[in-house]
């Protein structure tokens, strides 16, 4: 994707935790990734998950209070370039080919995806095996990192 268009990218949790947390294991990655990115959302899914991911000690490696965590949100979306996305999309009219979907893990993403793809936008992911999920003239609203 050429930096110089604006392209608004959806971050899903996963790289949100990657460009907060320093011991994350795609931290640099993400944070690569990130430096070219002009404008970047979160939504009201994207934000509650990354509370809830960073109430978890299991998952930062160090204890954080509620409060500290509505800071860490409130830090995050205050870098330049941060959109809120509002969600009134409804997987009941999705904006695209669901089909692919076959499983309870696969309900967050393409409900993302579809709010991306309604929105303008490209959810941005580490996650490599989401496009492949998806019908092929929906893979345009995904935006996979690379890891390797």
């Amino acid at each position: 994707m050429a930096t110089s268009e604006r392209v608004l990218r959806l971050l899903d949790v996963n790289v949100m935790l990657a460009l907060s947390l320093a011991n994350h294991a795609h931290h640099r990655v993400a944070t690569s990734w990130f430096e070219d990115v002009g404008a970047w959302a979160t939504c009201p899914i994207t934000e509650s998950a990354y509370c809830r991911l960073l109430l978890n000690s299991h998952v930062t490696g160090f204890e954080l209070g509620v409060s500290e965590v509505f800071d860490a949100l409130r830090t995050f979306c205050s870098v330049s370039g941060h959109e809120l996305i509002e969600d009134s999309a409804s997987l009941t009219a999705p904006a695209i080919d669901v089909s692919g979907l076959v499983g309870r893990r696969q309900i967050t993403d393409f409900h993302l995806v579809d709010l991306a793809a309604r929105s303008g936008a490209l959810l941005a992911t580490l996650d490599a095996r989401i496009p492949p999920a998806l019908a092929h003239e929906d893979r345009r609203f995904v935006e996979v990192i690379p890891v390797d």
